[in-house]
């Protein structure tokens, strides 16, 4: 049946103080929801300012029932002890940090339940800093060495550009980020180039992909198939050229979990872990696993193969 306000109330108050300090609850009337930035499989992103003017994203769920009402207390339970668990820099946190909780009623009365998430300045994700064309060069005059070259059914090859201090500096961010859910004990159990964001460096132009500076979940989903087709055509690029030694925050803890867990299976195809995919097994070596793929994928342009849903048996050995 339909949840109940006071069901709501009840359950955001219980997780707010399950943490000590407790997971700050901030009144729905003290939020003003602006442009929607995007949109999941488990709700939609806005732009919003708090009471005091602060900038900030808000993902809102719709709550229809109490496992909709459960799933959002996982995934705000897991994005708040990520982002508060020990820090393994003193300088910058690799997880985009959540700053609070809220409930209230539509503007239709159904209920629904707010993440309050910081805002993040975002040049893109790290799907669009592989896959943009102004790092592969479709008509190299050489194969130059330590690039990766791909040869085409035509017979040209295209070269992957991307420079290797950035590359570098990237796995170094990405690492972090596995540290700091290790610490927190978290399983994001979606780690994955769209849910990578690169941060704006000072001074940076905005770029004409990125949006008013909030990233919380992607604007649209990549789908996997584009994965190692390096765009054709004339180099021209919609990004900023990145600084080479760029930041980067991970989002998105709408799959995530506290260890152990299993039982089904999460993630993206190509990118979850062998164990993910044939028993639901998930731990910290899953989430190395796709950070993994992650780093292959940004050190040569592509992984091994394009996998959709039904092609990964073939990855896992299933006969």
């Amino acid at each position: 049946g339909a949840v109940k306000l006071s069901s709501l109330k009840s359950a955001v108050e219980a997780l707010s103080a399950s943490f000590d300090p407790p997971v700050p609850i901030l009144e729905s009337g003290t939020l003003t929801f602006m442009d929607r930035l995007g949109a999941g499989g488990f709700g939609c992103v806005y732009e919003g300012k708090t009471e005091d003017g602060d900038e900030v994203a808000i993902k809102t769920v719709a709550v229809k029932s109490e496992e909709d009402l459960s799933d959002f207390c996982d995934e705000a339970r897991a994005a708040w002890a990520a982002c508060n668990g020990p820090p393994v820099s003193a300088s910058f946190s690799p997880i985009c940090q959540t700053l609070g909780v809220s409930y209230s009623l539509s503007p239709a009365g159904s209920p629904r339940c707010h993440l309050i998430m910081e805002r993040l300045d975002v040049e893109g994700d790290l799907h669009d800093v592989i896959h943009d064309p102004a790092n592969w060069d479709d008509e190299p005059s050489r194969i130059k060495p330590k690039t990766y070259a791909f040869l085409s059914p035509t017979g040209s090859y295209t070269l992957y550009t991307l420079p290797r201090p950035l590359k570098i500096s990237l796995f170094t961010q990405l690492t972090s980020s596995l540290l700091a859910l290790r610490a927190a004990k978290v399983l994001h159990n979606d780690i994955k180039p769209s849910n990578i964001m690169l941060l704006r460096s000072r001074g940076q132009a905005p770029s004409s992909s990125s949006s008013a500076g909030v990233a919380s979940v992607p604007k649209k989903k990549k789908p996997p198939a584009s994965r190692g087709r390096p765009r054709p055509g004339k180099k021209s690029s919609s990004l900023s050229p990145p600084p080479l030694r760029a930041r980067t925050k991970l989002i998105d803890f709408g799959l995530s979990s506290h260890p152990p867990s299993g039982g089904y299976v999460v993630g993206t195809a190509g990118y979850r872990a062998p164990e993910v995919s044939s028993y639901g097994d998930c731990g910290y070596a899953s989430d190395v696993f796709s950070a993994g793929v992650c780093c292959l994928e940004l050190w040569v342009g592509r992984v091994w193969s394009d996998v959709e849903e039904e092609d990964e048996a073939k990855l896992r050995g299933d006969r």
